[in-house]
């Protein structure tokens, strides 16, 4: 790899530890600075699967090369339907990488994929090529500098979160994760129990409350030892990420939390939708939606599944999901957003017994022509009313009367 990337390999190792901490990253730089060349070594050393390389350079031709699929070509209309093929490849139940290539190329269905890509694949990682940001929240632009420059500025890259300052992050939603400036801190045991139990609880927890949750049988005074030990040990770690005052033990306000950024952001948008204040700022409140969407990647904490200060929150912050989920889906059918069955989608796998959902998604594809897919959408409906030994919504079956004489059952 070295003969083929001269002066870039250094660039390529750190894009690639980038990504595995980022979900967006753009790789920006002038006309022929070799932003396409780099991104396909970087596409072929990364094992992510299943992935796609999406070339967007020739007007009006998109070409798509995936592994397991013959290298094709589709019109600029037909670039959302990549997403369904990646679907098929497993991309939704694992780490899958997607890369668009020339995205200045094709502005509009390029931000449309990523904006679907982002909610309907939490796991994906994405890697665009452009010539200029692309302005996306949680985006991470990766400055390429031409190969002239003298070898002290080639070999660093100017990499920097469009939404973010740079600091200490820790990751709830879908596992815990402690990221700080230059990649992921490993915390395991009681240290990693202590700051998942910390930043679960707003930042912020007793230590008679901490105590209880990391050894709820042990001695008290024994126990005031050992959470003197973790701190300690929390500090060998990352610094001085945890502080006491008293008896409350706290994160570091420098300290970011998905968790935290989640609850604030998902009431500020639900604000929005409900009290008719959406439209003073369309774009930047329909943004602020979709980085709190992005910013919940899974279940809250699955290691501790059954951890009972777990529970609770896990509920609360899936409902407020749901809840901010099912406004973000019934405004973008309500705009007529090409984006809407994506969020649809992703409402009935977040909660699939609520029957409104797929009343609103077979009547969207039945609007817009897609009978089958309407009639599949009723099909997945009329399963889940089985299994709850429940009718069938008389809406789904009213619906599904209009359309089964255009399409009977084979024989």
């Amino acid at each position: 790899m070295a003969d083929l990337l001269i002066g870039r390999s250094a660039q390529l190792d750190m894009l690639i530890k980038v990504l595995a901490c980022a979900k967006l990253i753009n790789i920006t730089g002038a006309l022929g600075i070799g932003k396409t060349f780099f991104a396909k070594q970087m596409y072929r050393s990364v094992t992510y699967a299943p992935k796609a390389f999406i070339s967007l350079g020739t007007p009006g031709l998109i070409s798509i090369e995936a592994e397991g699929v013959e290298t094709y070509h589709i019109e600029p209309g037909m670039i959302l339907d990549v997403l369904d093929m990646l679907d098929e490849l497993g991309a939704g139940s694992c780490e899958s990488l997607l890369v668009l290539d020339g995205c200045e190329s094709a502005l509009e269905p390029c931000l449309a994929m990523v904006e679907s890509a982002l909610v309907r694949f939490p796991t994906m990682r994405i890697v665009a090529t452009s010539q200029v940001p692309l302005h996306i929240p949680g985006e991470i632009c990766f400055e390429l500098p031409p190969l002239s420059l003298p070898p002290s500025t080639v070999s660093t890259l100017q990499v920097y979160d469009s939404e973010k300052p740079q600091g200490i992050h820790i990751k709830l939603f879908g596992g815990f994760s402690l990221i700080g400036a230059d990649g992921q801190i490993v915390v395991n045991g009681k240290p990693k129990k202590a700051l998942a139990a910390i930043a679960a609880n707003g930042g912020s927890i007793h230590a008679d409350k901490l105590i209880e949750i990391l050894w709820p049988y042990a001695d008290p005074k024994l126990a005031r030892r050992r959470i003197r030990n973790v701190l300690l040990r929390l500090k060998q770690y990352s610094g001085s990420i945890v502080m006491r005052h008293d008896e409350e033990i706290k994160l570091n306000q420098t300290v970011e939390v998905d968790l935290i950024q989640f609850m604030n952001l998902a009431r500020q948008s639900i604000t929005a939708l409900t009290n008719g204040s959406w439209g003073d700022h369309t774009h930047d409140n329909w943004n602020t939606a979709i980085s709190t969407i992005q910013l919940y990647s899974g279940d809250l904490l699955p290691e501790y599944a059954y951890d009972e200060w777990v529970i609770d929150a896990r509920e609360r912050t899936k409902r407020l999901y749901i809840s901010l989920l099912s406004l973000l889906a019934r405004k973008a059918c309500e705009e007529g957003s090409p984006a809407a069955t994506g969020w649809l989608e992703t409402l009935i796998a977040a909660d699939p017994y609520d029957d409104s959902s797929y009343i609103l998604l077979a009547e969207l594809h039945y609007n817009e022509g897609r009978d089958l897919a309407a009639l599949d959408t009723i099909r997945r409906a009329r399963s889940v009313a089985d299994n709850l030994e429940i009718p069938l919504s008389a809406k789904l079956l009213q619906l599904e009367e209009r359309i089964r004489p255009k399409h009977p059952p084979r024989r």
